[in-house]
């Protein structure tokens, strides 16, 4: 789950969710879902991390002007 609040103070209208290992220079095998659940929140599924080691996490924020990415490392064991 996701709570989501545009850098630029403007509404967010949608969320775009993937991963990726940088070190391997990929992203997973299967396209995530993203489903808006009010208020600002929204809810990831089918995130398979298929490897051990470093992920990236982009949240693409898409508000009504622009698009905004933020990023989460995070370590797998």
């Amino acid at each position: 789950d996701v709570v989501v609040c545009a850098k630029t103070g403007a509404a967010a209208t949608g969320l775009a969710v993937d991963a990726h290992m940088p070190a391997h220079r990929h992203g997973m095998n299967y396209r995530p879902t993203v489903v808006m659940k009010g208020s600002g929140r929204y809810r990831a599924e089918g995130l398979l991390l298929h490897m051990p080691g470093e992920w990236e996490f982009r949240f693409d924020v898409r508000t009504a002007h622009r698009s905004e990415r933020a990023t989460l490392g995070v370590e797998i064991p």
